[in-house]
Parts: structure tokens; C-alpha cells; sequence
């Protein structure tokens, strides 16, 4: 079993599996080569919802950013500028797609000046809560869509996931502080216990991660209207959609930024509603605007702290 985790943790896997993700895509996006010309052609024919799906990408990252670093402030790891959080949530965002969502919490842990354990365990709490919001998004739009209910979450399933998000806060709000005690016990650490978050307390902080779910979903929504498929599929569906793909992507840790998983998802979920030719070219093109914003953000990595003192 520690065998395969090792090999699941491989670079060697993280690399092969982007290699093998691009021949895939790049063999696609030959294929569908007029289709994603004909796409280009209608984002640059609507600048404005182009403008705004991209401003909602970055937005759900920049997001994500202050809500890391309301956790690590949380958990004692502090002070942390503003401005310092963007320039860390940008290099781990970067190093996310090599050798893959390792290389985004390693990141996070090692770039923060100061408590190293509050920074994992802020990342940890980051992955949990961000994994139980975009559940908990899937599950409120298949209540409202007929279509993501039926492609995803068939019959009562929905109130089955929510419910089990609540039994799963309450067992994180109670398991979280006793294994910081074990592992505290284990190295000989002092010092007074850390204070971990209470139940309501990550319920409350769930809704922030819900939020940048939403917002980057709703970026989606421009984005398909900007490709002149806003009549063909719901809103909802649309944010459904996207965010299990997004949730795909977390769980494949060998995929580099969920490479090759996050758009076979998007396109099954989209192919009930728009055929899968269209909804195989609405992937790679969403993959392409998802790059595109990742360029975007990569340059706060360069952001130095400001003199004298925190934001």
C-alpha cells in the first residue's frame, strides 16, 4: 500500500500522465480543429463576456487566496500580508501542473515565512473544505437541474451528499485536534495546543469556498453565452457541470492541474445538453482559458512583501 502511494506521489507518474494528457488533447484539438477556430471566432466577436468569464477565473483564484490565508491566520500562523498570500497562492497555483496538486500544497508550506505546521494544516483544511463546497455546490444545482440530476446525481442523492458533508464536518471539527496532539506527542513539540476550528465554525467557512466555486462557474456561464450556447444549457447546469470537473481534477492527484481528467468530465456532463462534438470542443477550449488565466495570475509570484509592517 506505501508502495503505491509512493508511485501515485511520483514525479515519474506526474510526468508521464502530462505527456500522455497533451498527445491526448493536442490529437483532439487536431481533430476538432474548425470547431475550436469557429469558438475563437465567437469569443472575439463578444469581447465583453469574454472579458467577464475570464474575470471570473481569476477572480475564483485571487479568492481562494484570501480564504488560505484567513486559515493560516486562523491556525497561528501569522502575521501574513495580503500582498505576501497572493504571491504564495500564485507560485503553489503555477506549481500545481508539475508535478501536480502535491506541488501546490508543498508549495504553500514551504514559501510561508514563518509556522510550517500551521500552514500545512491550513492547507489540509484548505483541500477539505474546498472538496466538501464543490459537493455541496453539485448537489444544490442537481436539485435545481433536471439534466446535471440525472447525468450525475440521480433521484434523492443530492440531500444524501449535503447530509453527508454535515456528518463529515463534524468528524473533521472533531478528529482534527487529536491528531494534532498525536503528531505533537510524536516529534516532542511544546508550546500551548493549537485551537482547531469547531463544526459551525467550518460550516461558516465551507460557504466562503461554495462562493469562489460559484464564481468561477458563473465566469463559465459567461463563457458559454460567449460561445453562443447560453440558450442550450441551464446555469445551473453550466456551474454543475464545471464544478465536478473542477472536483475530478482535485481527486486525480497525478494529473498535473487535473490535465486530461478535468475535460473528460466537463464533456460528458456537457454532452447530454450540446452533443459531444460541441461539448468535446467546449473542454479544450475552457482548458485554453483556464491557461490563459493561469498566465495571468503567475506574475504576483513577484510580488514582494511590503516594508514595515502588514497591509
Amino acid at each position: 500500500m506505501a508502495a503505491l502511494a509512493a508511485l501515485l506521489r511520483s514525479r515519474a507518474l506526474a510526468a508521464a500522465f502530462l505527456l500522455a494528457a497533451l498527445v491526448a488533447i493536442g490529437w483532439t484539438a487536431w481533430g476538432e480543429r474548425d470547431s475550436l477556430a469557429n469558438a475563437a471566432t465567437a469569443l472575439a466577436a463578444r469581447p465583453a463576456l469574454t472579458a467577464l468569464s475570464l474575470a471570473g477565473y481569476v477572480g475564483f483564484v485571487l479568492l481562494l487566496a484570501g480564504l488560505w490565508r484567513a486559515l493560516v491566520l486562523r491556525l497561528g500562523g501569522g502575521p501574513l500580508e495580503p500582498r505576501a498570500a497572493l504571491a504564495v497562492q500564485s507560485a503553489a497555483w503555477s506549481a500545481r501542473y508539475l508535478p501536480g496538486k502535491l506541488g501546490l500544497a508543498a508549495a504553500k508550506v514551504l514559501l510561508l515565512p514563518g509556522d510550517r505546521v500551521a500552514a500545512a494544516w491550513a492547507v489540509a483544511y484548505e483541500q477539505v473544505l474546498f472538496l466538501g463546497a464543490g459537493a455541496a455546490v453539485v448537489a444544490a444545482c442537481a436539485g435545481g437541474a433536471l439534466a446535471l440530476r440525472s447525468a450525475l446525481l440521480p433521484g434523492m442523492a443530492p440531500l444524501v451528499v449535503l447530509a453527508a458533508l454535515a456528518l463529515a464536518l463534524v468528524a473533521v471539527a472533531r478528529g482534527a485536534p487529536l491528531l494534532d496532539r498525536i503528531v505533537a506527542a510524536r516529534v516532542g513539540s511544546g508550546g500551548e495546543p493549537r485551537v482547531h476550528p469547531g463544526a459551525g465554525e467550518l460550516a461558516a467557512r465551507l460557504a466562503g469556498f461554495a462562493l469562489a466555486h460559484a464564481l468561477v462557474g458563473l465566469g463559465f456561464v459567461a463563457f458559454l453565452h460567449a460561445l453562443g450556447h447560453g440558450d442550450s444549457i441551464g446555469p445551473l447546469q453550466a456551474i454543475g457541470a464545471l464544478t465536478a470537473a473542477h472536483l475530478g481534477g482535485i481527486v486525480a492527484v497525478f494529473a498535473p492541474a487535473g490535465l486530461g481528467v478535468r475535460e473528460l468530465l466537463l464533456a460528458a456532463l456537457l454532452a447530454p445538453a450540446l452533443g459531444p462534438t460541441e461539448a468535446t470542443v467546449i473542454a479544450l477550449v475552457t482548458r485554453a482559458w483556464a491557461t490563459l488565466g493561469d498566465l495571468l495570475i503567475a506574475p504576483l509570484a513577484l510580488i514582494a512583501p511590503r516594508r514595515g509592517g502588514s497591509d
